[in-house]
């Protein structure tokens, strides 16, 4: 109970901290009084952070976890974006856990970009916005038992990212989600060891100009295939829809590799393919890390990993 006052007391401090009165409400890029925030408006990680990965249900309690990687983003205008992207997850015990996502990023515009998003120059750099995600574990499932692990997580994005060269929407959202993951085969031959099925359902915000939000419904459903000498394949389906249908309605198809190296370090690489309305093409790879630190108060994880 401390764990999850802790997170909700720090999730709702990068909110208050963060401007909440956007840049974005009183400075359009365009004159159409019309315009509204949406991915099709902005750059191409302004709302990625909240759809790279459909995410497990299961709390990950052995230590926390470190995440630096490379991504190479492709938009529909054949502009490029290079981003650097550190994740920390944080478990309190087997029951809950709170994730921080930061990113920078370097871009270059084409010329259909620069007509698009108005910026003050034709590249640049910025660093992005926080997204901090607090997950807690309802139910958990136990090997020969029918029931899935459940979890519920609450997100709220900041507004730390800046609007001017339309990069971020420099306006905070929030979004709630049901996550729900089930080995449906627990083996141990000589090559596939489980498969591992994960679904998540919710709802997601935004601020999308003066007094005005945009609401969204998210979805999306990832196969795990685990093998033997540490290699694990996914791959993936989500996304959002937003209801005022000017591009807020993403969705990507991702495939990922991982390698464990030893017992507390994984390679990992993705490719995601956008599918819907604006969604980007994204090459990444990066290295996850297992810090040796245990909550005080430790419960064994219910799924071994």
């Amino acid at each position: 109970m401390a764990a999850m006052k802790t997170s909700i007391l720090l999730i709702l401090s990068l909110t208050v901290l963060s401007a909440t009165s956007a840049f974005a409400q009183y400075s359009p890029p365009v004159t159409s009084p019309d315009y509204k925030v949406s991915p099709g408006t902005m750059g191409p990680n302004a709302f990625a952070p909240w759809m790279w990965r459909v995410t497990d249900a299961h709390v990950y309690s052995d230590g926390v976890v470190v995440d630096v990687s490379y991504r190479y983003i492709k938009d529909r205008f054949s502009s490029f974006t290079h981003t650097g992207v550190a994740r920390v997850e944080i478990p309190f015990s087997a029951l809950s856990s709170l994730e921080i996502t930061y990113l920078y990023e370097k871009w270059k515009l084409s010329n259909e970009g620069l007509a698009q998003f108005d910026p003050r120059t034709a590249s640049g750099a910025n660093v992005g916005d926080v997204i901090a995600r607090f997950k807690t574990r309802l139910v958990g499932e136990k090997p020969g038992k029918w029931w899935p692990t459940v979890s519920v997580s609450v997100s709220v994005k900041t507004a730390s990212g800046g609007f001017e060269d339309r990069r971020f929407t420099d306006s905070t959202g929030y979004a709630f989600d049901f996550l729900v993951a089930k080995d449906i085969l627990m083996s141990n031959p000589t090559w596939l060891r489980k498969i591992r099925i994960i679904g998540e359902a919710g709802f997601m915000a935004w601020d999308d100009g003066v007094h005005s939000q945009n609401d969204a419904y998210r979805y999306g459903l990832a196969a795990q295939f685990v093998f033997n000498r540490g290699w694990m394949f996914t791959t993936g389906f989500h996304g959002y829809t937003g209801w005022r249908k000017n591009f807020d309605r993403p969705q990507t198809l991702y495939f990922e590799a991982q390698k464990q190296l030893g017992k507390r370090v994984r390679l990992f690489t993705s490719a995601d393919y956008g599918l819907r309305d604006v969604s980007p093409y994204t090459y990444s790879a990066g290295i996850r890390v297992t810090m040796n630190w245990k909550p005080a108060k430790k419960n064994k994880p219910i799924v071994a990993y």
